[in-house]
C-alpha cells in the first residue's frame, strides 16, 4: 500500500470521454459500442439522443440524403432581444444553418414517398 492508505493501481490508457453512463440503468458504456448499437443501451434499451446528421446516417442509405430548403435562413423578423446572438451561438454549436433538417433519401435503395425532418436539439 502507498502512503496514506491508498493503493497504487495500473490504470489503462483510455482516452478521456470514451465512456458514457446510461441515465436510465447506470450502465457504463463504451461510446464506440453505443454508436455501433445505434445509440441504444444494451442493458435497458434506453435510446440516447443523436444529432441530426447521425440520425439521418442511421436511418438512410449512405449518401442518399437530399436536403431541402438549404437557401432559407432564420431571421429575427420580430426583433426579439438576444435572438440574433442565440441563433449565431446555435449555428456555431451545431454547424447547421437551421434548427430543422428536411429532405428525402432512400432506405434499402428504395426511393420512398416520404419527407424526413429532424429537429436539432
Amino acid at each position: 500500500m502507498a502512503q496514506g492508505g491508498t493503493r497504487k493501481t495500473n490504470v489503462a490508457d483510455v482516452p478521456s470521454g470514451s465512456w458514457i453512463k446510461c441515465q436510465s440503468c447506470g450502465e457504463v458504456i463504451y461510446k464506440k459500442s453505443l454508436k455501433e448499437a445505434d445509440f441504444v443501451c444494451g442493458s435497458c434499451q434506453k435510446h440516447f439522443r443523436m444529432d441530426s446528421v447521425t440520425r439521418l446516417s442511421t436511418v438512410l442509405d449512405e449518401d442518399s440524403f437530399e436536403e431541402f430548403f438549404t437557401h432559407l435562413k432564420t431571421v429575427n423578423i420580430l426583433e426579439f432581444k438576444g435572438y440574433d446572438k442565440k441563433i449565431a451561438t446555435l449555428k456555431e454549436k451545431t454547424k447547421l444553418h437551421e434548427g430543422i433538417v428536411t429532405g428525402t433519401g432512400t432506405i434499402d435503395a428504395t426511393k420512398l414517398p416520404l419527407v424526413l425532418w429532424i429537429l436539432v436539439s
